[in-house]
């Protein structure tokens, strides 16, 4: 294993309370901590959030989530682990007023994303997911009781907020895939939304601390012009993006209050002070907030086709709840410029993938791995089975098309068989008539003459039936050759013999006074016929 980073990288932060400054820290740090692989189209990876730790409450330095009875979620038959979050609870009355303004919604049409996940050490048990309606399958314990299935005993949990947390914790290296199903809502739609909030939500999500008044009066003068919660969230994410700069320098000394000092005086931060600033101007203006932890997409290596994403990806942005669509992901962050690509980043990745294929095929190889290889293999014998019946069914398709076009042509055409025939056999006889004849008249004799004497035309005929036998084994009679040297040619005894024999019937049938019987070329022509049919390489030879 020599030559491979195989030390843990242990990175906190991303637990049940962050104060503010944490995440700032970590990204200063170019560890590797997790590399993501996105099936299907890789770009389609380059817009995620990977959600980690959604906190609820906000103390004036700090953000946190209060004590909670989590939710237990246990494997299905399949190793596939719940991990979405509980809708909030409805009424009947709320159901039906639901269904009646759902009527002039525009619902987009609901997506999934499938992709995988090698995560590092972590000095956290958070697990990190694309969005809160997700499932999840991995060895989260550290073992597995059979392939294809968890270890006895095995469970994630996951809170009210959507937080999947590992119990078992993440101090080895973490193999795990997730679907998630998505819906991408436009804007008019998302301006529909209804102003009512449910009433699980005003303590949890609107909570706020004692804030400085300019706070609250900021948060009015900025939506001042907007009518919607959804104009309003935008309104604020505008205002931050344009009117504040980004930096990971912490202010020296650390404010008293440092939101206030953040928006009034300093006016520039990072991703933390930007998502604090933003949850907590919504909750001024009653729309239910929450702040997230977690990563940005990282950097695509083309060379794997995976996303490496590092601590300095660590992030935090918003979650702004829309009753009726759930929760929208907002970013009032401003973009940070990108480094450009140099020949050693390049070389980096493929060193990237050569790790990455090392630890996830060779130390981490599972029954995820598995149970890919096994529906890749289903997948390519259903596709090469679907193609060979595609391509069996058109065949018959064609070949039916085909017989009843020619049906009809024949049944429109009542004269076009005889005369077809007769072209074919007028063709046929023009080009080899002179052999068919020769073929006939011999066959003729053979059949129909056997008590008679052969007349010299038939023997000429069954001579040379003879010669084209031998000819076809390679024994080929020069034309300076008399019958009986090209007989006393013949090497082989066998063979030499019966054509001596047919030799001298064909001369006396041919040029002497008394004509061989027509049984004796039938007897002689049929043994040479049945020594040819041996090993060609027993004949082949001549003097």
């Amino acid at each position: 294993l020599s030559g491979f980073n195989l030390q843990p990288t242990l990175i906190s932060g991303f637990g049940d309370e962050v104060e503010l400054g944490r995440i700032g820290e970590i990204k200063k740090s170019a560890a590797v901590v997790m590399r993501v692989r996105v099936h299907g189209t890789p770009t389609r990876g380059a817009d995620i959030h990977w959600r980690g730790i959604a906190l609820t409450t906000f103390d004036g330095r700090r953000w946190y989530t209060e004590h909670q009875e989590p939710i237990v979620s246990t494997p299905d038959n399949q190793g596939w682990y719940p991990a979405g979050e509980v809708p909030p609870q409805m009424s009947v009355d709320q159901i039906r007023n639901y269904r009646e303004r759902a009527r002039n919604y525009q619902f987009p049409m609901s997506r999934e994303l499938n992709y995988a996940v090698l995560l590092e050490p972590m000095a956290s048990d958070a697990i990190f997911v694309a969005g809160t309606r997700t499932r999840l399958r991995g060895s989260f314990s550290h073992g597995v009781d059979r392939a294809g299935r968890p270890m006895r005993g095995s469970y994630l949990s996951v809170d009210r907020t959507g937080s999947v947390v590992n119990p078992f914790h993440n101090y080895t290296r973490l193999l795990y895939e997730g679907q998630t199903s998505y819906r991408d809502f436009p804007p008019e739609t998302l301006r529909k939304a209804p102003q009512e909030i449910p009433a699980e939500f005003r303590g949890l999500y609107l909570q706020l601390p004692s804030l400085d008044p300019r706070v609250a009066q900021l948060a009015r003068s900025i939506t001042a012009r907007a009518t919607t919660q959804y104009d309003r969230a935008m309104a604020i994410q505008y205002y931050l993006q344009t009117q504040f700069g980004y930096t990971l320098e912490q202010p020296n000394p650390s404010p008293d209050d440092p939101l206030a000092h953040f928006l009034f005086e300093r006016k520039k931060g990072h991703c933390e002070y930007f998502a604090t600033a933003m949850t907590v101007m919504l909750r001024t203006l009653d729309i239910p907030a929450r702040y997230v932890t977690g990563f940005l997409p990282g950097e695509f290596n083309s060379v794997g086709s995976d996303y490496i994403v590092r601590a300095s990806d660590a992030h935090s942005w918003v979650e702004v709840y829309f009753p009726d669509f759930g929760w929208i992901t907002f970013d009032p962050t401003p973009p940070a410029a990108g480094a450009p690509e140099s020949f050693f980043g390049r070389i980096a990745m493929y060193w990237d993938w050569v790790e990455l294929t090392w630890n996830d095929w060779v130390i981490n190889f599972d029954f995820i791995h598995q149970a890919a290889m096994a529906q890749n293999f289903q997948r390519a014998s259903r596709e090469w089975s679907d193609r060979a019946g595609n391509k069996l069914r058109r065949w018959q398709h064609w070949s039916v098309e085909m017989m009843l076009a020619a049906q009809a042509r024949l049944s429109s055409a009542a004269f076009f068989v005889p005369f077809g025939l007769a072209a074919i056999l007028v063709t046929v006889f023009a080009l080899r008539g002179a052999a068919i004849r020769r073929y006939l008249a011999m066959r003729w004799g053979l059949h129909f003459s056997a008590k008679e004497k052969w007349t010299p035309q038939l023997a000429t005929l069954h001579y040379e039936e003879m010669l084209r036998l031998l000819a076809r084994r390679g024994l080929q009679k020069s034309p300076g050759q008399t019958p009986l040297e090209f007989a006393a040619s013949l090497a082989t005894p066998q063979l030499a013999g019966p054509v001596a024999e047919f030799t001298g019937l064909y001369q006396a049938s041919r040029f002497g006074a008394r004509p061989a019987e027509s049984h004796a070329f039938s007897e002689r022509l049929g043994r040479i016929r049945t020594l040819l049919r041996s090993p060609r390489s027993k004949y082949a030879s001549t003097r």
